[in-house]
């Protein structure tokens, strides 16, 4: 699940920051070394937020600089979206 979540953000921090995919990697800080600005890391939150459909507080995506930190917190996210059984039907009567 990880490299699939790593394959999908980096697709859309090139395709945001209109960069080559093979410039980026696990370690690679989205403000330091791609010159991305507060406005920038939130859209990139929101497009985040649409692509895996979770909530990303604009706090997280500018505390979470290193794309290797954003990928462990949405993986986290993710895994935790998917651990929660859903409740039992409702009975009547």
């Amino acid at each position: 699940m990880t490299q699939e979540i790593e394959k999908r953000v980096v697709e859309i921090i090139a395709h945001h920051l209109k960069m080559r995919k093979e410039k980026i990697t696990l370690e690679t800080h989205l403000m330091g070394d791609l010159g991305a600005d507060s406005i920038d890391i939130v859209s990139l939150g929101m497009r985040l937020e649409e692509e895996f459909c979770v909530t990303i507080p604009s706090e997280v995506m500018m505390s979470h600089d290193r794309l290797q930190d954003l990928i462990t917190y949405l993986t986290t996210l993710l895994e935790k979206q998917t651990s929660v059984p859903f409740p039992p039907p409702h009975k009547e009567g």
